[in-house]
């Protein structure tokens, strides 16, 4: 490597600028003007100056030992935090020797380890610039994820991830990469097409948007033994999370009126009513349905519901005559109706006061006074007797 023009001609120049060399991988280490260096004091230091390049002023300045041997990491090299704040978002290639007059160079090229090769301080001062830069690799930038709000007229913040690229030059532009970064966010969608990557900034201020659309739902809406057949339903269609009117009740039952929806086909045949006809409603993450609660105009019943491997009870109403209800008792899996022995009574009279023993009897409430009555049944294993295995109550309204 050429370092200097002929000695007799910088002489003068040499006893104050500092003597720089390089170890290479076939010659020892060289330095100049070396019975100067040796009658210093080892003791005494003197500085180097840094600059991003030859035209900017002084970074930063850092000590050394005049006729010091300085190793390959005793230069600000590759990751270093200083050397990092000159050019933010690129690598330095190197360090070049600021000449007399611009005409005296030397090259400190960083080896592959990020270091410049080993040097020998010299006895004044001197500035070292940044010989060249390559782009950063690890520049970083932001992906921001948003989701669509609940009037679906604009979108929220939801959480963001810092992430690293190579800083964009004009020759080789570089770009974000959230179309490659999606989150799962439930009940959202991610608007892909949507997305613009950027360019990565070499400030590190970069920030791509991600924008996530709500997702439609399915509300399945059943007749439930309305509109003449069990099977009969309607659909309607609902933004996740957005409460929205149902529509209006088209569903009929001969000589029944219509209560409202239920959110399971038992709580359904249990007269309870969870949304009213056009009440609000807002869809979870699926498809979802809602039962028809149909009632006679002169019975309501409600009924309480059994818990998990027990006997429960249900009933049904008698289309044709509204005064008539049939109550049955409801058998568990695995077991059948023979393995039980049942009684039903009138709450207020006590379970000897017996209104059948059968698992499914029908009521006549033709003369019943208006007013409310409440018919409990107890079930009891014929294998276990004495034992309850279930029951349940059913609370009828004469009007």
């Amino acid at each position: 490597m050429k370092l200097f023009k002929p000695f007799t001609q910088y002489k003068s120049v040499l006893l104050s600028l500092c003597v720089l060399s390089f170890f290479t991988a076939c010659k020892n280490q060289a330095e100049f003007n070396g019975d100067i260096l040796a009658a210093l004091s080892s003791d005494t230091s003197t500085t180097i100056s840094f600059k991003k390049d030859r035209n900017s002023p002084v970074a930063f300045v850092q000590n050394y030992t005049i006729g010091g041997n300085y190793t390959v990491k005793d230069l600000p090299g590759k990751d270093n935090e200083k050397v990092d704040k000159l050019n933010p978002g690129f690598d330095l290639i190197g360090w070049k020797v600021e000449g007399l007059n611009g005409d005296i160079e030397n090259d400190f090229n960083f080896d592959e380890n990020g270091y410049v090769k080993g040097f020998h301080m010299g006895t004044t001062s001197i500035t070292l610039y940044g010989g060249g830069y390559t782009a950063a690799t690890d520049t970083p930038y932001k992906i921001i994820y948003k989701t669509q709000n609940v009037t679906m007229d604009g979108y929220e913040y939801y959480s963001e991830q810092a992430m690293t690229g190579t800083t964009s030059i004009p020759d080789a532009p570089s770009y974000t990469d959230a179309a490659n970064n999606l989150i799962e966010i439930p009940g959202f969608t991610a608007q892909t097409a949507a997305i613009v990557e950027q360019e990565i900034a070499a400030d590190g201020s970069a920030i791509v948007e991600v924008l996530y659309n709500r997702n439609t739902y399915t509300l399945t809406l059943h007749a439930n033994d309305g509109s003449g057949a069990s099977e009969a339903e309607d659909t309607q269609d609902f933004y996740y999370g957005v409460p929205a009117q149902l529509n209006p009740n088209s569903f009929t039952r001969a000589g029944c009126s219509f209560a409202g929806w239920a959110a399971t086909r038992e709580r359904a045949a249990a007269g309870t009513v969870d949304f009213t006809d056009g009440a609000n409603y807002t869809i979870g993450i699926g498809s979802a349905d809602l039962y028809a609660v149909w009632t006679l105009p002169h019975i309501s019943v409600t009924i309480s519901l059994p818990g998990a491997d027990e006997v429960g009870v249900t009933y049904a109403i008698d289309m044709t005559d509204a005064n008539k209800i049939t109550l049955s008792a409801v058998i568990p899996a695995g077991h059948s109706a023979t393995e039980y022995d049942f009684r039903w009574f009138r709450t207020n009279q006590g379970p000897t006061a017996v209104l059948s023993t059968l698992a499914s009897f029908e009521l006549d409430t033709t003369t019943w006074s208006p007013g409310f009555y409440q018919i409990t049944l107890i079930a009891e294993l014929q294998s276990a007797s004495g034992i309850p295995a279930g029951g349940g109550t059913v609370q009828i309204q004469v009007q």
